[in-house]
């Protein structure tokens, strides 16, 4: 059996689901001098140009790829 990490958060917009693995997006924003509120931004903008791009889909969960 599996569960999600204790450092993982995700949230839903109308763009989809991002999962963000906290700490790793706290050692970003400690690594480039950054607000924690600011990387996860960067990190969603991102995500959202991938999908804007063609470069990432999104997958409903359980559903086979």
């Amino acid at each position: 059996m599996y569960r999600v990490s204790d450092t993982v958060r995700s949230t839903q917009s109308q763009d989809g689901a991002i999962v963000l693995d906290v700490q790793h997006v706290d050692q970003i924003s400690r690594e480039f001098g950054v607000s924690r509120d600011l990387a996860e931004n960067d990190v969603r903008e991102f995500l959202h140009n991938l999908k804007k791009s063609h470069l990432v889909e999104e997958h409903e969960p359980g559903v086979p790829v």
